[in-house]
């Protein structure tokens, strides 16, 4: 057509031909500018209502403006008209669609040119089009023939889409099927290619083709013809991308995986969500790629749209979209791909987002046939923090929240897959009748382990370790001697071994200083059945049966950086042993303490968390004035908080400042007229719990739990650091500076003492509770209340305030509270007695004398909400107002990335031990 015009637009060359129509170059007359002209066929627009359509749907993409997109300037038809001559009679009008002219080379032409791309410009150019789909999509624009050949690539590197407003009719589908155009079936996705209705995820799984183009150098599905290359589509995967080309790294494979879904629910959902991703990969290295077994059908789409605002367990979208994560790749991925190169670990790393802001995941477990997986979410939502128990059933597609409370965990199937329990740190254990019971409260205990469907194992951690069988029906508690572990220990992580009655346990003294724990836990191998215990091995803790023939556990504890060294060992079940050595699992360490899930579909479930901190809140500091009830946020910078104490004129706070960089807690004074802060403790590095001394001192806990002393300096910085209790932690100084509470650990009990300040006297406040902390010293001196609990566990369920006489404790006791309860304190007068409930999130307060006898003269009542439910009190000494530390009401993150967590799988893990032990398992 060089030499004719359709309407104002003179064709002066042609540029290149498609599917879709033929592209010149042309002059836009009236503007005197140079444009892009495709003209369409004839036949594209011969059903009835496509000529419509086509012009709604390329008047919408006119509408459509991004530096990434090829602009349309408009749509219409005219008869072609040789330059300089007159129309001629009988010449059939052409549509055609007019375009901003992009100097540059197709995407296509590049790759056929020079190859695969770098890296960093696959995923710039993937980043550049993934923006172009985004604002697309936002205008529910779908371009539905996203391919290389419709990307311009410009001098300067900038990405240009090509062809949206191209409407799909009909007989246009028809025609990107012709022989001629199959490179454009190459691109199409399954849903194309079966003909049915399409949406943005569409354009985004053909974006996932050309990633796989740029990278690979190749189309993921390829043939001479046409019914080849769509059967693959449908029904094949494609070559790993870490097969073809060293230095991919596995997320960016993991993502063009998660791209080319058969199912569109498995893909990315959006945009957004992909950007998000790949803002995350990391290319700065190369060479250490590991080849990854699964190349996903279906994975974890990723950001749930942002507007959601239901609850996320209770809108069906997210979970549907969520549970894609735990149902194609372990049900079907790892069947896709031949055996792992040997010692080469095969992980696979999941980000799946959510409304709310999920801290991170733990505690997986999955049912014996593998059909149900479960873990706990920790969550920030409405401004407290959460703890959900997440059950997936990979056959029905479905997931769903199960613990009633906010404290959800340590999920437990039954042998049979048939029941499933959890704890809930409010009431205790229950038990749910799969795949839709109701729940039914089993126990208080957490530690209860499935014997078969109608029994469980309690393992109660007293004083003495007492096993007992419960019957689950009846709750009648069966007596159990187990002969063999040694004396003060207590027993804590149990993995059953397949469907006996034997479990590997983790049995942990309680002498030990708590930073020493992990080394000197023993693994033991316990039979229910015959009462026995046999020592497995020192040093090892978070231990996982598998097949039962594999130990996996946790050794080479660096408890600073919080990690862990993951391990296989064979297991002699018959011989009670371990055999063999010890084999890395994990290609890197993992946080510490967190949990492995090996199951029935053969996936191992790790958690690695790598961007988890052990202090991550922010807190912010409020004043709640006592009178009015009002409360107002103080201005204090953005740190994490923890307890605090007033100076005696109330005009400065002393508080624990935790560094998340460094793992340190520091003491800093901050003066509230001012404004100003100064560091009080650089000697060492964990220092909390600070007190105040009317004479202007500070007493506090330097050193880790259970290794503490206590020491005193001037508060205004001057003089020495002085020693004042050894082995001992969290003081309390009484009003008229006597006397010092403190609580010490003890036989792995932590005891509860006080001192004269005077004469160095030592009394026993409380040594027969497994746990009391938190003391509190009445202002008239007679009385000291307190946290006591039996569990051994900090916070733990039957934690109960209480109150004592004082300094001799054994003239009165009176436990105050029948619920869960926290950090008592007595108002400054001795009127009333404070303390929280976590579970609630609520401070509460009753009335009592503190004078006389010892009496409560009004029953509790809620006063003041928490976000946090470790949130920290003092009181001004002038005013009686509460100064506390509290947590921001919402943790901010990047609000276009959204929430992440990050779960990581090695799938065909059978597969995958046989070559990491050789010919030895």
């Amino acid at each position: 057509m060089k030499g004719f015009s359709l309407a104002h637009y003179r064709i002066d060359e042609e540029l290149g031909r498609g599917g879709m129509g033929i592209v010149y170059k042309a002059t836009d007359t009236k503007l005197n500018r140079t444009v892009a002209i495709k003209v369409l066929p004839p036949a594209a627009l011969s059903q009835e209502g496509d000529r419509a359509r086509f012009f709604r749907e390329a008047q919408s993409a006119a509408a459509l403006s991004h530096p990434n997109v090829c602009h349309v300037y408009g749509v219409d038809e005219a008869i072609p008209v040789e330059e300089g001559k007159e129309p001629q009679p009988g010449t059939d009008s052409r549509l055609f669609i007019a375009m901003e002219f992009i100097e540059g080379q197709t995407l296509q032409d590049y790759i056929r040119d020079s190859g695969p791309m770098k890296l960093t410009e696959a995923v710039a150019v993937a980043s550049q089009v993934a923006e172009a789909l985004k604002a697309a999509h936002a205008k529910d624009i779908v371009h539905r023939d996203i391919k290389s050949a419709n990307v311009m690539i410009t001098a300067d590197g900038i990405a240009k889409v090509l062809d949206f407003g191209l409407a799909k009719t009909n007989q246009s589908t028809q025609l990107t099927r012709m022989g001629s155009t199959m490179g454009t079936v190459a691109y199409m996705s399954p849903e194309q290619a079966r003909g049915q209705e399409v949406d943005g995820r569409t354009d985004l799984y053909s974006l996932g083709t050309m990633m796989y183009e740029m990278i690979a150098g190749r189309l993921p599905f390829d043939g001479e013809y046409e019914q080849a290359v769509v059967y693959s589509i449908l029904n094949e995967s494609p070559e790993p991308l870490t097969s073809l080309r060293t230095g991919v790294p596995m997320q960016l494979e993991w993502i063009v995986n998660k791209l080319l879904s058969k199912d569109a629910d498995y893909r990315y959902q959006s945009a957004a969500g992909l950007l998000s991703d790949l803002k995350s990969v990391d290319l700065s290295g190369s060479g250490t790629t590991r080849r990854s077994m699964v190349a996903m059908t279906g994975a974890m789409p990723a950001a749930a749209e942002t507007e959601a605002k239901a609850a996320w367990w209770k809108d069906r979208r997210v979970w549907g979209v969520a549970a894609a994560v735990l149902l194609v790749g372990a049900i079907f991925g790892w069947m896709l791909r031949p055996a792992p190169d040997r010692q080469r670990p095969i992980v696979q790393q999941f980000t799946f987002d959510m409304p709310e802001v999920v801290l991170r995941v733990s505690n997986p477990a999955i049912s014996p046939t593998g059909r149900y997986w479960a873990y706990t979410t920790f969550q920030q939502g409405s401004g407290a923090f959460s703890a959900s128990l997440i059950l997936n059933d990979t056959r029905q597609g479905t997931m769903r929240k199960l613990n009633q409370a906010n404290t959800g965990n340590s999920p437990q199937f039954s042998p049979s897959g048939r029941w499933i329990s959890w704890f809930e740190r409010v009431s205790g254990t229950y038990r749910m009748r799969l795949p839709a019971g109701s729940p039914i409260w089993v126990d208080s205990l957490r530690s209860l382990h499935w014997l078969d469907d109608d029994e469980m194992l309690r393992v109660a951690n007293d004083s003495l370790v007492v096993f007992q069988r419960v019957s689950v029906e009846s709750g009648i508690k069966t007596p159990i001697t187990i002969t063999g572990l040694p004396e003060d220990t207590f027993v804590g992580d149990m993995s059953r071994v397949g469907e006996s009655a034997r479990f590997v346990a983790e049995v942990i003294p309680r002498s030990v200083a708590f930073t020493d724990r992990y080394a000197h836990t023993s693994l033991y191998l316990i039979d229910v059945s015959d009462g026995s215990a046999v020592h497995l091995l020192t040093g090892a803790i978070n231990p996982v049966v598998f097949r039962e023939d594999v130990l996996l556990y946790q050794t080479q504890f660096d408890v600073e950086a919080g990690t862990a060294t993951a391990v296989a060992q064979q297991l002699d079940t018959r011989r009670g042993r371990l055999t063999g050595i010890p084999v890395d699992v994990l290609p890197e360490r993992v946080v510490l303490g967190e949990f492995l899930a090996a199951g029935g579909n053969d996936v191992l479930l790790f958690m690695s968390n790598p961007q988890r901190q052990r202090w991550s809140r922010m807190s912010r500091v409020v004043r709640w004035e006592v009178e009015s009830g009002r409360t107002q946020d103080l201005d204090f910078p953005e740190y994490s908080y923890d307890r605090l104490a007033m100076s005696p004129d109330g005009q400065s706070v002393v508080v624990e400042i935790r560094d998340t960089e460094r793992a340190n807690i520091d003491l800093y004074l901050f003066d509230l007229q001012t404004g100003t802060e100064r560091q009080f403790t650089y000697t060492f590095d964990t220092n909390r719990a600070p007190q105040w001394s009317a004479d202007g001192k500070i007493y506090w806990a330097a050193g880790v739990p259970d290794e503490s002393d206590i020491y005193v300096k001037n508060a205004d910085g001057t003089g020495s650091e002085d020693l004042v209790v050894e082995n001992a932690d969290f003081p309390n100084l009484s009003a008229d500076g006597q006397w010092l509470a403190f609580s010490r650990a003890a036989g792995g009990r932590n005891t509860l003492w006080a001192v004269n300040l005077s004469t160095g006297e030592e009394i026993a406040v409380d040594t027969t509770a497994t746990r009391s902390g938190d003391a509190f010293i009445s202002p008239s001196g007679r009385y000291i209340t307190y946290s006591s609990s039996s569990s051994g566990m900090a916070r733990g369920t039957d934690q109960r305030t209480v109150v004592r006489s004082f300094p001799d404790p054994d003239q009165f006791y009176l436990q105050v509270t029948q619920e869960f309860s926290d950090d008592p304190f007595f108002s400054l007068d001795g009127n009333f007695l404070y303390y929280k409930d976590p579970n609630s999130r609520k401070l509460m307060r009753m009335g009592v004398s503190t004078e006389g006898s010892f009496s409560i003269t009004s029953a509790p009542e809620e006063v003041l909400d928490i976000e946090y439910d470790n949130a920290r009190f003092a009181q001004d000494p002038i005013t009686g107002d509460l100064i506390y530390v509290d947590d921001e009401p919402f943790l901010g993150q990047d609000a276009e990335a959204g929430p992440r967590v990050k779960v990581n799988t090695i799938f065909g893990f059978s597969r995958y031990l046989d070559n990491l032990f050789g010919d030895d398992l």
